[in-house]
């Protein structure tokens, strides 16, 4: 998983889709591929380049032609910029004291909001709460009422994506009309940029703070602490919600599972690196657990099907592929490279002589990695 155009960027010509690979293009999502494993099923994951080529990597992603009605880059530094320049304005104040302690207040107040968005992604319902906020309620108008931090505290919340909607909208002095809600669409690109980009932007200020420390107290400003857009790469955004939402369903890793989990992913980078591509493949633990659900699902449906592995005709899983993505907080504009293999011939694979993946000379010790090689191998290869 990259951010759009990255990966093609960085080699030329882009290599085909590989044969056993299904490339999806998700609603209102556009560019990213790159995987890695889970058992038995798609293979996802998120690669991070080291620091010296994310500036060369998201230079020429200028040039690719956005497909979501903005440029993302740009739509990033410009989000993120006038978010520091709001972070800045409520910390204008001296970096301790009464005042310091409200300032700091808001902005996690800001920071719980944007996560119970992401943390409820998965479930229709719990997203529907957490993107409606009724400004009459007391900690509403404690953070966002009509006073210095909560003027521009109400602008920051604003930029992150949420608008008032309500008779007697007043967008000017008061946000805490009676009749007014804010309401966050999570079905808008820009929306969901907007809201991670900020997100992003208040992770920042809080590492200059622990960085800065007991500093605070010889300062007379908090100017060392407000988020630089230098700071901050587009990338990073693919990482901000890395573990699954709690409304998501799945089932935890096996030991088997991890062990293989972790083959493949290595098999790809080494794959990767003999082509040139340098860039390590990350666990996504998101992406991992969907495709994790993924795998169990095709197992049942095997299993349903008397042992035929064909029995899922291409548009179902393509169409299961993207629900199950659509319930991850995924930044807006990537594609998705769905990596799939299977097999109903583990004994003849193994050169074992039972489907329980022993023989009788197999130790307990090496088994899991002696097993995690070979289907790694395999599924790999069949990709490659």
């Amino acid at each position: 998983w990259l951010w759009p155009g990255l990966e093609r960027s960085l080699r030329a010509p882009e290599a085909p889709v590989p044969n056993g690979s299904r490339r999806l293009d998700p609603p209102g999502a556009r560019a990213a591929q790159s995987p890695a494993s889970a058992p038995a099923g798609p293979s996802l994951g998120v690669a991070e380049p080291p620091g010296g080529q994310v500036a060369v990597a998201e230079e020429q992603m200028r040039s690719v032609p956005p497909e979501l009605g903005f440029d993302p880059q740009t739509a990033f530094a410009d989000i993120f910029t006038e978010a520091g320049r709001l972070v800045g304005e409520v910390l204008a104040v001296p970096p301790r004291g009464a005042a310091y302690t409200e300032a700091t207040a808001v902005l996690h107040r800001v920071v719980s909001i944007l996560d119970k968005v992401f943390g409820a992604w998965a479930s229709e319902e719990e997203l529907t709460k957490a993107t409606r906020l009724r400004a009459s309620g007391e900690s509403f108008e404690k953070c966002f009422g009509s006073h210095r931090t909560g003027n521009t505290a109400r602008a920051l919340l604003r930029h992150a994506g949420f608008e008032p909607q309500g008779e007697g909208v007043n967008t000017g002095e008061s946000g805490s009309d009676a009749n007014v809600i804010w309401v966050f669409q999570p079905g808008d690109p820009l929306s969901r940029l907007r809201a991670l980009t900020v997100r992003l932007c208040l992770q920042k200020l809080a590492d200059r703070q622990r960085l800065r420390g007991t500093l605070r107290f010889v300062q007379s400003s908090n100017a060392a602490v407000v988020p630089q857009l230098q700071d901050a790469a587009l990338l990073e955004l693919l990482g901000l919600y890395r573990s699954t939402p709690k409304s998501f369903s799945t089932t935890q890793a096996t030991l088997r599972e991890r062990d293989l989990q972790l083959a493949v992913r290595e098999k790809l980078n080494e794959r990767r690196g003999k082509l040139g591509i340098n860039m390590p493949l990350a666990l996504h633990e998101g992406l991992a657990d969907v495709a994790r659900a993924l795998a169990e699902a095709q197992r049942r449906r095997v299993r349903s099907a008397r042992g035929d592995v064909n029995a899922i005709p291409t548009a179902d899983a393509e169409s299961e592929v993207r629900d199950q993505l659509a319930m991850l907080p995924l930044p807006p504009g990537f594609d998705a490279a769905h990596l799939h293999w299977s097999s109903d011939e583990l004994p003849r694979l193994f050169g074992l002589t039972s489907t329980t993946g022993k023989s009788s000379s197999s130790s307990g010790a090496d088994e899991g990695t002696t097993v995690a090689s070979i289907l790694s191998t395999e599924a790999v290869g069949w990709w490659a």
